[in-house]
Order: structure tokens, then sequence, then C-alpha cells
């Protein structure tokens, strides 16, 4: 807590430690009307920030020196996500389908990473996906993977991409290797951030796949984060649950904001500045059932600022994945 923050609202309830950990359990309300210090405790992402010293501070007044990179980090989180039950499928016919980067070796000369790889549904049947759940591999990866997104892939002639089937991957902006039928794959299918925890669908709801060719091909994006230029191998990715015993309804996505490119500039010198996506009223008319939407999920997303030289001062995007459905 800040030591500005004169209205305490946690209660340590027990500690302890040995010689690999330190345990502090506490409560706290999840509103404290503190305003100014705290925040609410909601069902969005939590970002934890953690910190420790190898000295006990002693005393109330006692001074804690600044930590080095290698005693100090975060955590994004659901602090009030529930769990995934097997039961919650119960009386279902589920299969499930791995999309992940496969024994990846990660460049070490450089602090990000997007990689891409087409993949190909296995399956030739329409079936609906039920739940989507991220697959860290090794566990320990956690704090290098950013983002993943599965892209469907509208090319005018869909066959072409079945030659990708066993491409090893890319990165996403080695446009001088990439095969230029990639670019065809834009439209967000699924997508999982850091902090975030599987997403089951209600139980009268999938989303299509291999119902055409633009379920059937995808683009798989993976973004990693490696500002210590560590040598790491990954094979993280998704894990869809998928039914061939249809729900009553489709559900599909749609996302807001801003195109992320080279265009989108914060001008230097500016402290605020606004950038802004719009929709036109036709924009949706096509797949906007007359009776309107139900809005099932949601995901803001957006970047920590880069800092770079001038002209630019900061880059920052957000995008919000909606899974709709029409009722």
């Amino acid at each position: 807590m800040p030591t500005t923050d004169s209205k305490q609202d946690w209660l340590l309830l027990s500690g302890q430690e040995n010689e690999t950990h330190t345990c502090v359990i506490f409560t706290r309300p999840f509103l404290t009307c503190d305003y100014e210090t705290d925040l609410p405790i909601t069902n969005d992402v939590t970002k934890l920030i953690w910190a420790y010293d190898f000295e006990d501070p002693v005393g109330s007044s006692a001074i804690i020196s600044k930590h080095n990179i290698h005693r100090r980090g975060h955590k994004s989180v659901h602090l009030l996500s529930h769990k995934f039950e097997d039961s919650t499928l119960k009386g279902e016919v589920v299969q499930t389908w791995d999309i992940t980067s496969s024994d990846l070796v990660l460049p070490n000369n450089t602090d990000t990473t997007y990689w891409c790889k087409i993949v190909i549904a296995p399956f030739v049947k329409k079936a609906h996906v039920i739940r989507i759940e991220p697959v860290i591999s090794p566990p320990q990866n956690a704090p290098f993977v950013h983002h993943m997104v599965l892209y469907r892939c509208l090319h005018p002639e869909p066959d072409q991409m079945k030659q990708y089937k066993d491409h090893p991957g890319t990165n996403c902006f080695d446009f001088a290797n990439m095969p230029f039928d990639f670019i065809h794959c834009q439209s967000i299918y699924m997508v999982w951030a850091t902090g975030g925890d599987a997403l089951n669908l209600p139980d009268n709801v999938g989303i299509p796949i291999a119902e055409d060719h633009e379920t059937s091909y995808f683009l798989f994006e993976i973004h990693y984060d490696n500002p210590e230029l560590l040598s790491i191998r990954d094979s993280s990715g998704f894990r869809l649950f998928y039914t061939s015993n249809l729900r009553q309804y489709d559900a599909d996505t749609a996302t807001m904001g801003s195109v992320v490119d080279y265009r989108l500039i914060i001008p230097n010198g500016f402290e605020n500045f606004t950038v802004s996506g719009h929709c036109s009223p036709e924009c949706f008319a096509e797949k906007m059932h007359k009776s309107g939407m139900n809005v099932l999920a949601a995901l803001p997303h957006g970047h920590k600022h880069c800092k770079s030289y001038t002209p630019f001062r900061s880059l920052s995007f957000q995008f919000c994945l909606l899974t709709l459905c029409n009722f």
C-alpha cells in the first residue's frame, strides 16, 4: 500500500516463511470506498505487484531498499475467477484440439517476438467450440506469454491454405519470408491475453468451427515478452473443447477500436491524445440480427507505452473482443 494511505483496509490473518517461500494471508473488502488509494476488487484482470528483500525490515519506520529486477515483478490474475469443473460438460460428447507453438525456440536477441503459423481444423463437419482454454507449456513460461490470437483466413481461393499445413511457422513481421497468403488471415476468431482464464460458452451457445472455409483455416499468433533476452523453448497455445452435438445458437466475434499499425502515432509533446475508432450503422448490417445481440464476453486489450525517439513519443493500442449471439 502507498505510504500516503492513511486508511488501511486490510487485515493480516497469518504469515509464515521457510527457506524458499514467504506466505501471508490477509483479507480486504472488495470495495473499500477509499477511492484515492484503493482499487476495487472485481471480475476484471488485476495486476499483483510483488517485491522482496533478503533482510527483514525492523520496526514500523523501517525503510526497505529499492529492489533490483531479480527481486520484484508482477502477475495478472483473476482474483474472483471460478474454477472449471468437468461437470460443466456433463452429458456432452466433447473432444479437444490443441493448437500450440510446438517446442518453439525464442530468439534471444529481441525482447518481443510475434510468431505465426497456419493451422487447419482436423475435421470437416461443423462442430461447436464450447470452451477455450490457454495452455502454457512449460508452466514456468507464463511470464513470457503475453497473448495468443486465432485469426480466420478469408482467402479468395481457400484451398491455397492447405499447402501450409506443415509449414513450421515464422516471425509475424518477417515480411520477406512470410508467405503472401498469410495476409488474408486478419479476422479474429478467438483471443487470450495474460491474466485470462478459460472461457466457457453458455449451455446453449457454441462458436462454429469447420462450418466453411472461414472457420476451417486459421492463423495462430502468439506474442512473447522476453525483456531479459533469455534462452526459452515454448509449446504454449490454445486447447479448444468442441462437440458435434450442435447447440441452439451460434456465437461470433467482433473487434472494436482502431487499426493497429505504423499509422497509429501519438505526436511528441502531447500530454493527452485521443485515438478513436468509428463504425458506421451499416458496419454490422450483414451479420447483425434485427432483434439485436447478446454480449457474452469482452476483452479490452492494450500494450504499455513504448518510448522511442522523435517523432514518436509513445505507442499504445486497445481492442475489444465481443462474443456475440443472436437469441
